[in-house]
């Protein structure tokens, strides 16, 4: 693909409107006039000026149209900054972004929920483990994937490097630099003010004084400048870093989570194969995959290495702070490409770190996920507080972000009790994305789902209660960036399908334990509550308060936020915890 570098662009300016503006392709453009907005259907038209056989790519997904000239648009990931890409014949690629603005909430509340959860974040990392000194810079977040969908995402990256190293390493970047050299006295071309003798050892030179024979005494080596061409820039040790460092410690990553889900899955599938499930050869089909996948990341780790090895890049130190975009990396041909590769890959984050910045950003994120990420986050913190003021100490000093090292990169921790406040003997954990096993492949003493398929239940969150090191309780909070209207009161609830799935956790979560007497795994009701988080202005319940509904967004009135605060101390009291 050749993309047009930056500043180059202006030229496709005429060939697209959307929603009757002209779509722009210049640098830092967002083309907010167009107005493109979620759950909406947005329209590319053709212009007089437009190529033939013109092609639309959104966040390099292929935009089809029923029509010549006429493409309908409704974002499927919802509002945020979404790649615009358009490829004609005999013209380069040219790219721009379109904002597409949410329905749900104002472009200002829109900023505002990025300002808060940036708050948050900072908040809850500097309250729970008072000994760290780093900050965090919050990037796009991408919905949890498999070790499948990792493993393309990256191989994809890396066969696109491939391509890209091979035209760096024609004309790699580099600049004179000057240092300073030791050269004996004969190689010294000229002697200047910036010639420093060394002491030592000296060299007579003949020659006649006044007349009379005599010598002169110079020092036989020294010290001299010389310019030199070096490849140690910022740039080249950003690509050392990535090839070497981010890549590897990536694939390493997604051969772990590989190597698990294929445990797991052979459990599953020996249980598939005693009872007889038709589905087993996808099963099979599934770990094979899986097992190609990691004999390709080994062979990806080696490219890697090897790509790190470039003459060019020898000598180039790999350490590298920060991801600055400079003037080579936006406009050079060949390194553009890379670092457009590059922040490809960060996006595809969670969370990065950022030590020389002390607040978070958001950058990149689409609506549906970062209301779901900062939902979470802010239950966890109006939790803690109310579990503070009750007598509830931090038992947990680790953090609840999980640093893979020399890669700038945190992850928030999933199914681990990663904050723990203790009173007494009771032991609260707070766990995101809880994984619980089907009971009926699990044989121990845990909590567990009893749902029909034989696949875990993974909410996106729970406040497990013990007691005496026993489960007590189990309060559990799903995040969903949907809601409906009654049109009797006018107010916005959750939706039905979303309640039916609290209503589900609530009934198949359970706790399994031994039973001695018939000699076996016996398991029992034990979820409190199970509450959809949900952008809607009303605290809605049923099932007596068991399911229900909590309205979170930014910019809440003073009297909703006081309910849902007393709704969530109804939901610690009916787990026994206040």
């Amino acid at each position: 693909m050749a993309t047009q570098v930056s500043g180059a662009n202006a030229d496709a300016s005429s060939w697209l409107t959307l929603n009757g503006k002209p779509v722009l392709f210049q640098d830092d453009t967002e083309n907010l006039d167009a107005q493109a907005t979620e759950y909406r259907e947005n329209i590319f038209e053709a212009t007089a000026q437009t190529p033939r056989r013109l092609k639309i790519f959104i966040d390099e997904q292929f935009l089809d149209t029923r029509m010549a000239g006429y493409w309908e648009w409704r974002p499927r990931s919802y509002a945020g900054l979404y790649e615009l890409r358009v490829e004609a014949p005999g013209y380069p690629d040219f790219v721009t972004k379109v904002r597409v603005v949410p329905q749900h909430f104002p472009q200002t509340l829109y900023r505002q929920m990025q300002d808060d959860l940036s708050a948050i974040a900072v908040d809850l990392l500097f309250s729970l483990v008072s000994s760290v000194s780093e900050r965090v810079e919050n990037v796009r977040r991408m919905q949890e994937s498999s070790p499948l969908q990792e493993y393309r995402r990256v191989r994809a990256i890396i066969e696109r490097l491939g391509s890209i190293l091979s035209a760096i390493r024609r004309d790699p970047y580099a600049v004179l630099s000057r240092s300073i050299v030791q050269r004996d006295w004969q190689d010294v071309w000229q002697f200047d003010g910036d010639s420093q003798a060394i002491s030592g050892d000296v060299v007579h030179i003949p020659r006649r004084i006044n007349g009379q024979p005599g010598s002169l005494i110079m020092p036989a080596t020294w010290r001299v400048p010389q310019s030199v061409l070096s490849y140690d820039v910022y740039e080249n040790r950003l690509l050392k870093q990535f090839v070497q460092q981010q890549l590897i410690v990536k694939l390493n990553a997604i051969q772990e989570r590989a190597e698990a889900e294929i445990r797991q899955r052979r459990t599953t599938l020996a249980y598939m194969q005693q009872h007889r499930f038709r589905n087993v050869p996808d099963e099979q089909r599934e770990i094979a995959a899986l097992e190609k996948a990691i004999e390709q990341c080994q062979m990806m780790k080696r490219r890697c290495l090897q790509w790190g090895s470039e003459a060019f890049l020898r000598t180039v130190r790999g350490e590298v702070s920060g991801n600055k975009a400079t003037q080579v990396l936006l406009k050079h041909p060949d390194y553009s490409r890379f670092y457009k590769l590059y922040l490809q890959f960060q996006q595809q984050l969670q969370i990065s770190l950022n030590s020389q910045t002390s607040i978070t950003e958001i950058s990149q994120r689409k609506m549906a996920d970062l209301y779901e990420m900062w939902s979470v986050f802010t239950i966890t913190r109006m939790i803690i507080n109310e579990l503070e003021r009750h007598g509830y100490e931090h038992a947990s000093q680790q953090l609840f972000y999980e640093i893979e090292k020399q890669s700038f990169r945190f992850d928030v921790r999933k199914n681990v009790a990663s904050i723990v406040l203790a009173r007494d003997d009771t032991r609260i954990k707070i766990i995101y994305e809880p994984r619980y096993p089907n009971a009926s492949v699990t044989q121990e003493e845990r909590l567990v789902t009893t749902h029909g398929r034989v696949l875990p239940q993974t909410p996106d969150m729970a406040i497990e209660v013990e007691q005496r090191n026993r489960p007590r309780a189990v309060c559990i909070f799903d995040a969903k960036y949907k809601r409906k209207k009654n049109n009797r009161d006018g107010y916005f609830y959750p939706i039905d399908e979303d309640l039916d799935k609290m209503s589900n956790y609530a009934d198949n979560i359970q706790y399994q334990r031994y039973d001695r007497e018939s000699r076996r795994f016996r398991p029992a009701p034990i979820v409190s509550s199970a509450y959809v988080l949900y952008p809607g202005n009303r605290v809605y319940e049923e099932a007596n308060g068991k399911i229900g509904g909590i309205p979170l967004r930014t910019g809440m009135s003073l009297d909703l936020m006081q309910k849902v605060e007393q709704k969530l101390r109804e939901i610690l009291q009916d787990a026994g915890v206040l």
